[in-house]
């Protein structure tokens, strides 16, 4: 149902303030800030900056990508073709975030030893669904009409975290099969009408000294309201891929916590996939919450040696559609 004038001026109010207040931190912090996935020295500058993709259905608006290569490769430098990851950037499909992923496609690049595409993508309320899934749409036929010689398009795969992860999946559902290798997510979304329903409250509180963002059901509702302030169908599988036909995914594979307000959602869609036969493989982290893998205390071990084990089965599983 169409969001109300008082509900469009709700969201619009939060999210112009929140991302103020993200603008101030990206400021403080620089644009590329640290979690903990590589050692402080390590260079996580993107290899190629600068690059936009012109949206496909706002002739004034142009989409940001970063473009990361494994150490030691540069473009054009006549080595073998490299395997690629379109990157998915996490938002609640408002927060203006980008391009703070930057030490996590570097990661991805170094450990997969590929070339990761991170992608910016239009952020609600103002540009509400589905201008996300189209921005990304966008940026996957860019990566397809092979501007780099070096990038090898047989072994494509895309993921993300969160709203990204969702907006992976849908993409992924609508490009003709065997476009992608693969689907590698964190904690994605399957279906935005029950992301802030009652059975997301039922998701295990995280325990105290356990990393993870609650996600509050107020926060939760805010996000949803103002990606699909227009939607009547909140079954399109652009929006929900949880209702795309199971033979249209590729291979998939989620890694999440078991506190999460999203497992409910991340648990029909592993149940749908695999009564159906897909490729589905998950790796869900007891006591972890939304997002837990980057809010991470330093110098706690346990949590530093489940962060590598849980990143380490999300590379090999890329390698292995890589692979296949």
């Amino acid at each position: 149902m169409p969001l109300s004038l008082y509900g469009r001026l709700r969201v619009t109010l939060y999210f112009g303030w929140m991302n103020t207040l993200l603008w101030l931190w990206k400021a403080t912090k620089g644009p590329y800030p640290r979690r903990g996935f590589l050692p402080p020295d390590a260079d996580i500058t993107p290899t190629i900056t600068g690059l936009t993709v012109q949206s496909s259905k706002d002739p004034n608006r142009k989409v940001k990508i970063n473009v990361f290569y494994p150490p030691g490769r540069r473009p054009g430098d006549g080595g073998e073709k490299l395997p690629m990851y379109l990157n998915v950037h996490g938002s609640g499909y408002c927060f203006e975030v980008f391009p703070t992923e930057a030490e996590i496609a570097a990661y991805i690049a170094l450990k997969a030893h590929c070339i990761v595409v991170d992608t910016d993508y239009a952020k609600a309320p103002r540009h509400p669904f589905p201008a996300a899934y189209n921005d990304v749409s966008d940026v996957a036929r860019y990566i397809l009409s092979s501007p780099y010689p070096d990038w090898d398009l047989s072994r494509l795969a895309i993921g993300g975290a969160s709203s990204g992860g969702s907006i992976a999946l849908a993409v992924a559902v609508h490009q003709p099969k065997g476009t992608f290798t693969s689907v590698v997510t964190l904690y994605p979304g399957s279906n935005v009408g029950t992301v802030s329903d009652e059975e997301s409250e039922r998701a295990r509180k995280i325990p105290k000294g356990c990393p993870g963002h609650p996600l509050g059901l107020w926060q939760r509702t805010r996000m949803i309201e103002a990606y699909t302030m227009n939607v009547t169908d909140m079954t399109d599988p652009r929006l929900s891929p949880y209702f795309a036909p199971a033979d249209a995914f590729p291979p998939v594979t989620i890694v999440g916590g078991d506190c999460d307000p999203l497992l409910p959602s991340i648990q029909a869609l592993a149940k749908k996939l695999r009564e159906a036969g897909n490729d589905y493989d998950e790796m869900i982290v007891e006591d972890a919450g939304h997002g837990w893998e980057r809010l991470i205390t330093p110098g706690d071990k346990k949590w530093e040696k489940l962060r590598e084990e849980a990143m380490g089965y999300y590379v090999s599983r890329l390698r292995k559609s890589w692979d296949a």
